[in-house]
């Protein structure tokens, strides 16, 4: 769950926790012309895309907010000159791929969990099968075949290698805390 979703609702129902984070830097800009940028959409309700935006390209960038599944369509039509958008989404997307800045970690997903699952056999397992999924992934073979399987696209040598340029991180869930 993202980070301003997971807030809102351990705000309002006190029965869920943020547990740890899963994900670092999945978002990613999609630029028509990387040297011309003055306008940049992003997801409605994502503080953290806003944040993002300003350390990449300073305040006197544009920011658009909008409903998620319309990024693709404003920078086809150069309604903006960018997006920032999820890296897994931006595959075949037109338009160059920057990944975030090089000295920046932005958690992009966090897990969230009911509290009294946490005491659960069930999650112990579910730890156990997540961190040996985080594992493979680091394998560029299971990286490209997971991604292609979730997606249901094949994706070139390049395409795998231009995804993995990317930063995105995976995080594994300490067990020690459960």
């Amino acid at each position: 769950m993202c980070p301003e979703a997971a807030k809102n609702l351990i705000e309002n129902d006190d029965r869920f926790e943020i547990s740890c984070p899963l994900v670092s830097n999945s978002d990613i800009f999609v630029l028509k012309d990387e040297n011309k940028i003055k306008k940049i959409a992003m997801t409605q309700n994502r503080i953290y895309q806003e944040k993002i935006i300003k350390d990449e390209y300073g305040e006197k960038v544009q920011i658009y907010p909008m409903i998620y599944s319309s990024l693709p369509y404003a920078l086809e039509k150069g309604r903006v000159d960018g997006i920032i958008i999820d890296s897994i989404k931006s595959l075949k997307l037109n338009g160059q791929k920057k990944a975030l800045s090089i000295n920046k970690n932005y958690t992009s997903y966090v897990l969230v969990i009911k509290k009294k699952f946490k005491k659960d056999k069930k999650f112990k397992e579910f730890i156990t099968n997540y961190n040996k999924s985080v594992m493979e992934l680091k394998r560029k073979d299971r990286i490209k075949n997971s991604i292609e399987d979730y997606k249901k696209i094949n994706l070139s040598n390049e395409e795998v290698e231009q995804w993995l340029k990317l930063k995105v991180k995976f995080f594994l869930i300490p067990q020690q805390e459960y």
